[in-house]
């Protein structure tokens, strides 16, 4: 657009003021041409479209050959201007691989011989040879200022997107790392799950063996309390075979059907009372914005495991502090929804704070690993949300889980 503008400024200011005769048609079209490409690159930009080297090669050597045509017309070898035809090897330079960077020079060099075969002097007011030179030494220092000016941005502005695309680089790297330690995660708890479903049995068929026996009162309130701990453990083994069927499922809904229509709000509910069912002991207070009536979101598996996972830290922070009591708020923005998990605990430390959901946090549950929160936050990070601690007025915590608008 730099190029564009500066081109239209020097055919009014020789038009007007130098009087030279122009080929106003000409130089129309290539500036409505150029003005096209400009639009269809800035398009594809908009769009996120991918380019590759042969995309900008192809991209520079139409800007060379409108240059070439623009000075062709206007004066040749002769036109002070003519030198520009170097500041597509300079951008060349910086974005350009070898072989393209080659082929974008010998162009180059071959418009500008042409120039030089084949003249085409223009017509000026003034018959004075000192006048023409004083001309031509004038065009030549705007030539070189215009020059110096326009290598100067574009090489900023190469330099900031190499900044950036280093930056993307250190981010992709660092979820790479993150993505490795949610695989080790992944293939500890399926290798315990399979491990431990072995003991488990052997376990229940002793206990209940011993349940046949004579025992005292108190030890089988003790059996029955060992009963109940592997009957918990074999539904979470079991909800895991249940989940992975519900995993196998969904993916074959999508490849034949597109997902239904389903109300944020019921699938929530579902989620929570899911929940409660290993938490019969936790009381959770709901509050609802308005717009959840009508809000359609489906939440996949791996989402609402998330929230279970932030809604059992939130119950054990309580529980640690003797309480037994969260409140969940939901409410609906213009771009994002919002759930705020309050819990009645001891509170957050300020270094947990500020890598809450980024790092893996020793836990305070008894046995606790501290998995929870940062596989949470992976999984809202995949669906463009986040999740961050907050320090609630009751001197708790608030988890709170933002996610983005659903569009359908």
């Amino acid at each position: 657009m730099i190029v564009i503008m500066g081109q239209i400024l020097l055919i009014l200011m020789g038009q007007v003021f130098l009087v030279i005769q122009l080929p106003l048609a000409i130089l129309t079209i290539l500036i409505l041409c150029e003005n096209i490409v400009q639009i269809y690159a800035q398009t594809r930009v908009k769009n996120k479209s991918s380019f590759n080297s042969f995309h900008l090669f192809s991209f520079i050597v139409f800007d060379s050959v409108t240059i070439f045509i623009f000075i062709y017309v206007t004066g040749g070898a002769n036109n002070p201007f003519s030198y520009i035809l170097l500041l597509p090897v300079a951008l060349g330079s910086f974005m350009l691989s070898w072989r393209y960077l080659i082929t974008l020079t010998i162009i180059q060099i071959m418009l500008y011989s042409i120039l030089h075969l084949y003249q085409k002097p223009l017509l000026i007011s003034s018959t004075s040879p000192i006048e023409a030179f004083h001309f031509h030494m004038l065009g030549m220092w705007i030539n070189f200022s215009f020059t110096v000016v326009l290598i100067a941005i574009f090489g900023l502005l190469t330099r900031r997107a190499s900044i950036e695309q280093d930056k993307r680089l250190q981010r992709l790297r660092e979820k790479s790392l993150q993505e490795e330690q949610i695989l080790s995660l992944a293939i500890m708890s399926a290798s315990a799950a399979h491990e431990i479903n072995t003991p488990l049995s052997t376990m229940a068929v002793i206990i209940d063996d011993l349940s046949h026996s004579n025992l005292s009162k108190e030890q089988q309130n003790d059996l029955k309390i060992l009963d109940d701990a592997l009957h918990i453990c074999k539904v979470s083994i079991q909800g895991l075979n249940h989940k992975s069927e519900q995993v196998r499922q969904q993916l074959k809904e999508l490849e034949h059907t597109a997902p239904l229509n389903r109300l944020f709000k019921t699938e929530l509910k579902i989620i929570i009372d899911q929940w409660l069912v290993y938490r019969p002991q936790i009381l959770v207070s709901q509050h609802w914005s308005e717009g959840f009536d009508s809000y359609i979101h489906p939440i996949d598996i791996s989402l609402g495991q998330a929230i279970s996972n932030l809604l059992d830290n939130s119950a054990e922070a309580s529980i640690n502090n003797q309480s037994n009591c969260i409140e969940l708020t939901v409410s609906l923005n213009s771009d994002k929804v919002v759930i705020d998990i309050e819990d009645y605990g001891l509170g957050i430390e300020e270094s947990v704070e500020s890598s809450a959901g980024y790092q893996i946090q020793n836990s305070n549950k008894n046995n606790g690993l501290g998995w929870g929160l940062f596989l949470s936050n992976v999984t809202l990070e995949r669906l463009d949300g986040s999740v961050q601690l907050l320090i609630s007025k009751n001197g708790g915590a608030i988890t709170q889980i933002i996610l983005p608008l659903w569009s359908e």
